[in-house]
């Protein structure tokens, strides 16, 4: 599902800080915020010296309601709980979100993006090329995770703002970078890129090339679950070392030099979205479907039968669709699927009088598995298990029983005076049945030599008598016949 935010819109993201890529803070208006990092004598606590440990600079740390900030946008939180105890010999320091983006979107990841290279932009610098740098960064780590530029808003995954032009910081432009303000969601990236091409350092300068496109790579991690090296919050990566500081996903990258991914950033990203990765294979929440019921068990492929489950899935309450597949079991494995689908509503889903002849090139001679799968714009969100439906044979190539012959019938009112009688298809589907030949005989009249017979009645009680005769080669082996009373009323 896309998302699209439109101008004017107040906001709610997460400035690229320290805590973590979803990166919230408090709301202070502009002026609070001035006046709070104006403040002199910054008092030494745990908190503060947690910082110095991470070789910051004490002159450059400022005092806000419930954090720390340095350099206008890293921002540390006061509460000590919200750091772990370090471990230098085993902890990792790369941290993924608990969600992803799913295996199949991963791949064609759709950008948008609404900054324009303004007048007066710093010669040499364009927010363009740094977006399609960032973009080519990723891209080169690993074909199934793919970032694709799209011109089209309504077909982005992801779009880029421009915070100044939506006027939407909660905490004054000034000081912050880049916000993202979430975690992958049902399958897809978090959608909103904030980014301030306002933006100057706490010393006046404007930011370069470098900078531009390592905060649009930073925050586009954030977009698919990254969050930051030197965080506290997050699963740690395996494999990754306790200090990167040059990783794209630091804290501080508003001072990294060079756009350079570091090892570890490629170790990371392809833990979690290289080609050989299972860690995201079931990245859709709940999301669940299961078979619950195939009734009646289908055992010759002129059998119609029913089939019936559940499915979850917290990313959507609108349709879904459900998608059956038939796959062939044959001597070298599973073949390709034969496809039946239809659109369900409120977690249940039943398909009734299915026939084996209505699944694309269905062949009798092959037992097949049933699952099922869910489909939400476009992309399978979860599968089932398979469940087998065993002994399906061609039951018209094998004539076992020809005279249990059972004969029964219906019919049907075509109008007025007029009804057709035919033989039930308990008769018709026998696999004897090619031999069969039937008679009619209404109120004791001639009888009648078809299988179907069209006559008309007038109102009232009528004797219908209806005869099955298994012959072969003339020869008349065995019939069976069924008389009925019927009250007719047109």
């Amino acid at each position: 599902m896309k998302h699209i935010l439109k101008k004017g819109f107040y906001l709610t993201f997460a400035i690229t800080i320290l805590i973590s890529s979803s990166c919230t803070q408090d709301n202070l208006e502009e002026q609070e915020l001035d006046t709070l990092l104006t403040k002199p004598h910054l008092k030494i606590t745990p908190i503060v010296e947690k910082i110095l440990e991470r070789g910051y600079d004490l002159k450059s740390i400022k005092e806000i309601p419930d954090y720390y900030v340095l350099e206008g946008d890293l921002l540390f939180p006061k509460d000590l709980e919200r750091y772990p105890e370090t471990n230098n010999n085993t902890q990792a320091r790369h941290y993924q979100a608990g969600t992803l983006v799913s295996d199949q979107n991963a791949t064609n990841i759709l950008v948008f993006s609404q900054i324009i290279d303004p007048l007066g932009i710093p010669q040499g610098t364009s927010w363009t090329l740094a977006i399609q740098n960032a973009i080519n960064q990723w891209n080169s780590i690993t074909p199934c995770l793919q970032f694709i530029l799209t011109p089209n808003e309504n077909d982005a995954d992801i779009t880029i703002f421009d915070g100044d032009v939506n006027n939407s910081w909660p905490i004054g432009g000034a000081g912050i970078f880049g916000w993202v303000n979430g975690n992958p969601s049902c399958g897809q990236p978090f959608p909103n890129v904030l980014i301030n091409t306002n933006f100057t350092y706490s010393n006046g300068n404007q930011p370069n090339q470098i900078n531009m496109q390592n905060i649009i790579a930073h925050e586009l991690g954030h977009a698919i679950g990254l969050r930051h090296t030197d965080g506290v919050e997050g699963s740690q990566i395996p494999g990754t070392q306790i200090s990167d500081p040059n990783s794209i996903m630091h804290g501080n990258i508003i001072n990294k030099t060079n756009t350079n991914f570091t090892n570890d950033d490629i170790l990371a990203t392809n833990y979690l979205y290289g080609c050989n990765s299972v860690i995201n294979d079931n990245q859709n929440n709940s999301a669940s479907v299961s078979i619950k019921n195939i009734s009646p068990n289908p055992f010759c492929y002129t059998d119609l039968f029913n089939v019936s489950g559940t499915y979850s899935s917290t990313c959507s309450n609108n349709l879904v669709t459900i998608e059956l597949c038939f796959q062939k079991i044959g001597i070298f494995g599973l073949l390709n699927c034969g496809i039946i689908s239809g659109s369900f509503s409120n977690g249940g889903f039943s398909f009734s009088n299915l026939d084996l002849n209505d699944i694309p090139n269905f062949d009798p001679s092959f037992d097949y598995n049933i699952s099922a799968k869910i489909i939400e714009n476009g992309d399978i969100i979860a599968s089932s298990s398979s469940v087998e439906i065993p002994f399906i044979t061609d039951c018209n190539n094998e004539c076992v029983n020809p005279c249990d012959l059972n004969p029964s019938f219906d019919y049907v009112h075509n109008g007025g005076s007029s009804y057709t009688f035919s033989p039930s298809a308990s008769v018709t589907n026998n696999p004897c049945s090619s031999n069969y030949n039937y008679a009619w005989t209404i109120d004791s009249l001639f009888p009648t030599y078809n299988e179907n017979l069209t006559i008309n009645l007038l109102n009232g009680i009528h004797q219908v008598t209806f005869t099955v005769n298994y012959s072969t080669s003339g020869t008349s082996n065995c019939k069976e016949e069924i008389s009925s009373f019927i009250y007719l009323n047109n």
